[in-house]
């Protein structure tokens, strides 16, 4: 069976590609994207794909968060790759940014409400207190591009797909 494997994990920035169980050969289009977050090449997909699986009849099994399987999907969708041509499979999930939040605030709830005399919580959250009272865009440079990333920037085939329920 024909067989890729895409898998991205957007909090490290880490993208591996495998055609049929093998790494991308050197002159891959893959190789010119790898260290680019997959938002900014995901609409170059279904023809990277086409090209290296020599036509769309394939597998592909995509390892990362529900928001860019959604957005890899929307992409073979807006080319017009029927999901028969392209069977997707979102083989391992990523938590979600808002469930990644949820579990800090839980923890920051858990330090403050439980004292440990091994970490002084309350000298930690005065000694870093812009990091619990400011809201913090960031920005992230990779080669030639400047990406300003919040939790609210989606790809553009999914803005409209957006769910904060994730």
């Amino acid at each position: 069976m024909v067989k890729a494997e895409l898998s991205h994990n957007p909090y490290l920035l880490e993208t591996s590609v495998k055609f049929n169980e093998r790494e991308p050969k050197i002159n891959s289009l893959v190789e010119r994207y790898r260290a680019e977050k997959l938002q900014a090449w995901i609409a170059e997909l279904p023809n990277i794909f086409y090209n290296e699986m020599n036509g769309y009849d394939f597998d592909l099994d995509f390892s990362g968060t529900k928001i860019d399987f959604d957005c890899l999907q929307a992409s073979f969708d807006s080319a017009g790759v029927s999901r028969e041509s392209v069977r997707l499979f979102h083989k391992n999930e990523l938590e979600s940014v808002w469930r990644k939040n949820a579990e800090i605030s839980t923890l920051l709830d858990w330090l403050e409400n439980n004292p440990n005399r091994k970490f002084n919580f309350a000298d930690f959250k005065k000694t870093n207190a812009p990091l619990f009272e400011d809201e913090y865009s960031y920005i992230v440079v990779q080669g030639p591009k400047i990406d300003i990333l919040t939790s609210e920037k989606f790809c553009r085939f999914c803005r409209d797909r957006r769910t904060r329920t994730e």
